[in-house]
């Protein structure tokens, strides 16, 4: 049975395979990229883990004090609603500087059709999520108004 890093490799390969662009796996992470240069998805297996996981960078941290602490508050409660987000969760990195959308799976399982699939949809969900919180935030400064619903992803 092959290792959960061989499992992680096979996967990219066949990714890599599948869009036709060599996708480099650096200090086990890779990190795919659209046609301006952002990363729209960082795949990732921990050191001696068997959870992939799957995060991306969605928008910066608001600066402005209420605007953070709207948003915070905002993204918690849409972590409690896992049916809409689908198994997906927001979370802050630890400099406390961005807003990342995190999933994860098992690897051991994890057929390539089923990967390139959960690859895809993250992505496609980052991207709607990053434009809807880049929105907001610029109406929140613009109106100086502080959200009381919750984004829907």
């Amino acid at each position: 049975m092959p290792s959960h890093q061989e499992l992680f490799e096979d996967l990219i390969a066949a990714l890599s395979s599948s869009i036709g662009q060599e996708l480099p796996i650096e200090d086990g992470i890779c990190a795919i990229e659209n046609q301006i240069g952002e990363v729209v998805i960082n795949i990732e297996l921990p050191e001696s883990s068997e959870q992939l996981l799957l995060h991306r960078m969605l928008a910066p941290v608001p600066a402005q004090p209420d605007v953070r602490e709207a948003r915070a508050l905002q993204l918690l409660s849409l972590n409690s609603h896992q049916m809409q987000m689908s198994g997906h969760w927001f979370c802050i990195d630890p400099d406390g500087q961005a807003i990342h959308l995190m999933t994860s799976r098992p690897i051991k399982d994890l057929e390539v059709g089923e990967f390139e699939k959960m690859a895809e949809n993250f992505i496609a969900m980052g991207s709607d999520l990053s434009e809807i919180l880049q929105g907001e935030e610029i109406e929140l400064i613009n109106s100086d108004a502080i959200p009381n619903e919750g984004i829907a992803p």
